[in-house]
């Protein structure tokens, strides 16, 4: 394990996770001097019941729950509006966002907004570093991807940084974790084993980074086709939650790989999600590294991936293969990542588009060469079977 002579890592959140996780809200906020949050969800989480489990949650306490809005669809500044508000206007003092990476980041726009001068958040990154929030809680729903627990929002297309976006604690419930939706719970861990690796492959990684990392990947690699049966064991939920949320503290305290650079470009000039783009280029990227740099595939990445039997039962020389074979059969046994970008009907000029872009920040890591080798691979090649 490296480790550097200087080396810096952050973690605002604490991770409340298990059986009535939930029951412990109230005293968290109290621990906080708060006593009347709001809580921002979506149509989903109320359609399934969740804020009926939530409001029963507190039926023992003296905590008044202030606001409930339950209509997020995109984090949009207007809505952010609306909900600041509704906080202002109810007097309320704290925020619990219940639901997925829109309606955390909803909550963190608001968060901003009610703690600052602002009208809106067009200035926000001249008072990132001055931000003195209200508490936040986020409480994991099945289509959780694990963002939410970031030092990022991402409002109207824009990413806005700050490490006191990351809320301070996140709660993992199973009852919180109903009806998960297969292929976004697939393309959620897909994406996440990927952000994972891309932080502790990076020059400038660290032990905790390795700790944190392998920790979400192992969660998520045990958890994530068990965790994506409709009818599942709600063990495999609570690992794959608490797999996802760790890996988004992971990504919090690295610099953005070149896979989600370029997937992150070409979702905002298509229209496709993320995730969905990532999972997709993923596999030409970590095949690339194996072919053309294996030095940077770590073989200590067997270890979360396969376990310690296999880990110890492989030839050293050969953990890096493995590591990359196993993650490739596990792409392909999801049977929803396609094999390529061709196969979404992405115009090839938006692909260059990005790769251009790409080739200005990665191509000393990776050689102009090297970037568009990936990116070649990921639109016309096939490294996977059973996609779309």
């Amino acid at each position: 394990m490296h480790i550097p002579e200087l080396f810096s890592f952050y973690n605002k959140t604490r991770i409340i996770s298990g059986k009535k996780a939930i029951e412990n809200i109230p005293f968290e906020l109290g621990n906080m001097n708060a006593c009347k949050p709001i809580v921002i969800t979506d149509k989903t989480s109320v359609k399934n019941g969740l804020i009926q489990t939530l409001l029963k949650a507190f039926a023992d306490s003296k905590i008044t729950i202030g606001a409930v809005y339950d209509d997020v669809t995109y984090p949009a500044i207007g809505i952010i509006k609306e909900i600041s508000q509704l906080f202002s206007a109810r007097g309320c003092d704290s925020i619990i966002a219940l639901g997925g990476e829109s309606v955390a980041y909803t909550a963190k726009g608001v968060n901003s907004l009610i703690c600052s001068d602002m009208e809106d958040l067009a200035n926000f990154d001249k008072i990132k570093e001055q931000l003195h929030l209200k508490p936040m809680f986020f409480i994991a729903s099945s289509f959780s991807s694990g963002k939410e627990t970031s030092a990022n929002a991402i409002i109207d297309g824009r990413i806005l940084k700050s490490s006191e976006f990351m809320p301070d604690i996140a709660f993992i419930d199973p009852r919180m974790l109903k009806s998960p939706n297969k292929e976004t719970t697939l393309f959620a861990g897909i994406r996440a084993i990927g952000t994972s690796i891309e932080a502790c492959s990076q020059l400038n990684c660290n032990p905790m980074i390795d700790s944190f990392a392998f920790s979400a990947i192992q969660l998520i690699a045990e958890n994530l086709f068990k965790a994506s049966k409709t009818i599942t064991c709600s063990k495999s939920r609570v690992g794959l939650a608490n797999g996802l949320a760790i890996s988004g503290i992971v990504a919090s305290n690295a610099e953005e790989g070149f896979c989600s650079y370029i997937s992150r470009s070409l979702s905002m000039s298509t229209g496709f999600s993320f995730d969905l783009l990532y999972c997709t280029i993923f596999p030409h990227f970590i095949e690339f590294k194996l072919k053309e740099t294996k030095s940077s595939i770590r073989e200590e990445l067997l270890l979360p991936i396969a376990g310690i039997d296999t880990y110890c039962s492989t030839d050293i020389k050969e953990r890096a293969d493995k590591a990359v074979e196993l993650l490739l059969d596990m792409i392909s046994e999801s049977k929803v990542v396609p094999p390529n970008l061709n196969s979404l009907k992405i115009p090839q000029y938006k692909v260059e588009a990005s790769l251009l872009d790409a080739e200005k920040i990665y191509g000393n890591q990776f050689s102009k060469n090297g970037c568009q080798k990936i990116v070649q691979s990921a639109f016309n090649s096939e490294i996977i079977k059973g996609g779309k």
